[in-house]
């Protein structure tokens, strides 16, 4: 269970301080301020989610220094389409530069990107053939990228490759009806929840994106559970492990 937590308790770590706001009705409150990088690992040690700051500083609350937008999806977007097994009427996807990442993916002045789209396993497309479906879908998905980025034309495309959950899931079959997650995400398996990369049996170890702090390029439980693994057989690591304290620790005015 979640919840929006702002004034301070007997279980909130020290590390969290308050700061003194007067409310409408003319009386004050204590409200929960980070400092430092402390405050900030203390955060994760309560399980917090997510952080929703102010805009402005403790020191002058009445003059916010950002403005924050929070864009809630449309009604009209993919994802009851998608529950409902149909094809989602408005194309909308996420991509990333993969050879900007990793530049042996395509030759000098060459790229290779790629975009990914909600879709359901078994899509309602009539009696249309599955390959033309692919084909015709992935038209329009370059059709909106180009709105984004003009200069991906169709001249400017050396080729591409349609990949689904119906041909994903034959090959990797714990991917099930084509979960890239390999099952249901939810909190109750993630973070402090999460059981620790170690199964009951000795040196038989669980990783990827089933498990925290999930898939996607991140790497996240892979180069944690790499940690565990080398440190469990006693061996030397063969990379500088990163210190997130550290690193927060080394932010200007910490």
């Amino acid at each position: 269970e979640c919840f929006f937590q702002k004034h301070h308790t007997p279980s909130t770590p020290k590390e969290i301080e308050t700061v003194s706001i007067r409310e409408k009705d003319g009386g004050s409150e204590d409200y929960l301020v980070i400092r430092n990088a402390a405050g900030v690992v203390a955060t994760a040690q309560i399980g917090t989610l997510e952080l929703h700051v102010w805009g402005s500083r403790t020191d002058s609350l009445e003059r916010p220094e950002r403005i924050v937008f929070d864009l809630d999806p449309d009604e009209v977007l993919g994802f009851e389409d998608v529950k409902a097994g149909r094809v989602p009427r408005i194309i909308q996807f996420g991509s990333g530069p993969l050879s900007l990442l990793d530049p042996t993916q395509a030759p000098p002045g060459k790229h290779t990107t790629y975009a990914w789209h909600v879709m359901p396993i078994n899509p309602d497309i009539g009696d249309m053939d599955y390959e033309d479906f692919k084909e015709e879908f992935s038209e329009k998905i370059i059709d909106v990228f180009a709105s984004y980025a003009p200069n991906l034309t169709r001249k400017n495309i050396i080729g591409k490759y349609v990949y689904t959950g119906r041909e994903y899931t034959q090959e990797m079959i714990n991917m099930v009806q084509g979960d890239i997650f390999m099952g249901a995400f939810n909190a109750e398996q993630v973070m402090y929840n999460h059981f620790g990369y170690r199964t009951p049996i000795s040196n038989l170890y669980m990783a990827g994106s089933a498990c925290h702090p999930g898939g996607a390029i991140s790497g996240g439980a892979g180069y944690i559970s790499a940690g565990i693994i080398a440190r469990d057989l006693g061996l030397k690591l063969w990379w500088k492990p990163w210190d997130a304290g550290e690193a927060l620790a080394a932010l200007p005015g910490q």
